[in-house]
């Protein structure tokens, strides 16, 4: 959804549209040092803060260009002036902004030509947030790196990073890792501890590993409890592997999971063994 409405946000900040946008608006009263108390455009009602929108038409390496043609050069000024506080700033939340404007252009075909440097820069971004602790920089990282020729490890420190400050996201990935090195154990600790915040990907993902046995003792009554909270969430979807369970199964096997679905629902998924 994010990628969507930035995409439409690029359209519009690269047509002419916007240009006429801009030159309707009414200018701002200007402070001492040049710079207008607002952002000379009007972005209130906006999805994004006013920064983030002017931030974005910097990096759609369209917005102060055109800008350019249409703006007076006290705006162009303060634009360039808050744009290089922006990408001073040490604040995590700002630094993951720009990141994920270098990521999301990089995939817009306009900059096919600069795609590897944008690729660049977004790691970059993403690691100085990443470094201070910001977690979903650290998903995103890892999520790079897991895609790469021998990023597998790098990947794992990068979403263990985020497993570690409690963040579902990054336990589930963490988890998955585990999974793709054989881990096994590790992969079923880790899914629990996303399980007991409630990711229901990660109660689906115990539930197979319970009833293949891969890596830990089989178990059909932890799968089918885990099975069930999962489809009591998404009714929809998980029919035939929960027939495919049952036909595996005692009538007194199917009951006990059906006993630990309710006691580890009821617990809030802390007592599910």
């Amino acid at each position: 959804m994010r990628h969507f409405l930035l995409y439409l946000l690029s359209m519009l900040f690269t047509s002419n549209v916007f240009s006429a946008y801009l030159l309707g608006t009414e200018r701002p009263i200007f402070l001492e040092d040049g710079c207008p108390e607002e952002i000379p455009f009007d972005c209130t009602g906006g999805f994004l803060s006013c920064k983030n929108q002017l931030m974005y038409i910097a990096e759609g390496l369209q917005g102060i260009k055109s800008w350019e043609k249409t703006a007076e050069p006290e705006e162009i000024s303060c634009a360039k002036i808050l744009l290089k506080s922006i990408y001073d700033s040490e604040d995590a939340d700002t630094q993951y902004a720009i990141a994920e404007g270098y990521s999301f252009s990089s995939g817009w075909p306009p900059y096919d030509e600069r795609k590897n440097e944008f690729k660049t820069k977004a790691v970059d971004w993403f690691k100085r947030a990443g470094s201070e602790g910001h977690a979903e920089s650290q998903i995103e990282l890892g999520e790079i790196y897991k895609h790469q020729d021998g990023g597998t490890f790098e990947a794992i420190s990068w979403f263990k990073k985020a497993a570690l400050q409690g963040n579902q996201k990054g336990q589930s990935n963490l988890a998955e890792m585990y999974t793709e090195i054989r881990e096994y154990q590790l992969a079923v600790s880790w899914h629990k501890k996303a399980a007991e915040q409630g990711l229901s990907g990660s109660w689906l993902r115990l539930a197979e590993i319970y009833e293949s046995g891969i890596g830990v003792p089989e178990n059909f009554i932890k799968a089918y409890a885990w099975r069930s909270m999962y489809k009591s969430k998404w009714p929809n979807h998980g029919e035939k592997e929960m027939e495919r369970l049952k036909n595996k199964m005692t009538k007194e096997q199917i009951s006990k999971g059906q006993e630990l679905a309710s006691k580890c629902w009821n617990s809030k998924f802390k007592d599910c063994d």
